[in-house]
C-alpha cells in the first residue's frame, strides 16, 4: 500500500515538473533543437492539417540554428534561422517560404526561469515556443481578433 502511494506521489511530482519545465539556457536550447524532426500542424481545434520534416544545424559557434522545412505532399518549403542575441537578451526567428517570401521576423525576450518564449511578429500575430525536452517541442500561433488573442495553429516537432 505504501509503495503504491509513494509511486503515485513520485508520478505526479514528475508530471508537475514536466508541465512546468523551464527553458534551458539559450545555447543549450538551440543545441537541443538542432537535428532532424518530423512535425505535425494542427488547427485551433487540434485537427491535423499538415505534416512534414525539419532539418536544423548549428552555425556561428552555436548561437544560430539554420533550418529547412519540407511539407509532405507539397512543394512548399521554408528556410529560416533561429538565434539568440546575447547583448539584447532576445531570441529571434527569420522565416522565408517559397510561396510567401516574407520574410517573417519575430523577437522574444529571454530571462532565466521562463517556461516558454513569446515571439511577437506584429500587432496581430504572436507565437509561443514550448520546449518539452531535446526530443520534442512545439510552437503555438495566436491571432488577435477584437482585442483578444486566439489560438490559431499548433506545430509539434518530434525528433527522428
Amino acid at each position: 500500500m505504501n509503495r503504491c502511494i509513494l509511486s503515485l506521489a513520485l508520478f505526479f511530482f514528475g508530471l508537475s515538473l514536466s508541465l512546468s519545465q523551464t527553458l534551458p539556457e539559450p545555447k543549450l536550447l538551440l543545441e537541443a533543437m538542432s537535428g532532424s524532426f518530423q512535425w505535425e500542424m494542427y488547427d485551433k481545434n487540434d485537427k491535423l492539417l499538415r505534416s512534414g520534416s525539419k532539418k536544423s544545424i548549428l552555425v556561428f559557434d552555436g548561437i544560430l540554428l539554420r533550418s529547412e522545412e519540407m511539407f509532405e505532399g507539397s512543394q512548399i518549403r521554408m528556410e529560416g534561422m533561429f538565434g539568440y542575441n546575447e547583448s539584447k537578451r532576445q531570441f529571434f526567428t527569420i522565416s522565408v517560404f517559397n510561396v510567401d517570401p516574407g520574410p517573417h521576423l519575430s523577437y522574444a525576450d529571454y530571462s532565466r526561469g521562463m517556461e516558454h518564449l513569446k515571439f511577437v511578429e506584429n500587432d496581430s500575430t504572436q507565437t509561443q515556443l514550448r520546449f518539452i525536452d531535446q526530443n520534442k517541442h512545439y510552437w503555438i500561433s495566436f491571432k488577435k481578433k477584437e482585442n483578444q488573442w486566439n489560438k490559431h495553429l499548433k506545430i509539434v516537432f518530434t525528433r527522428n
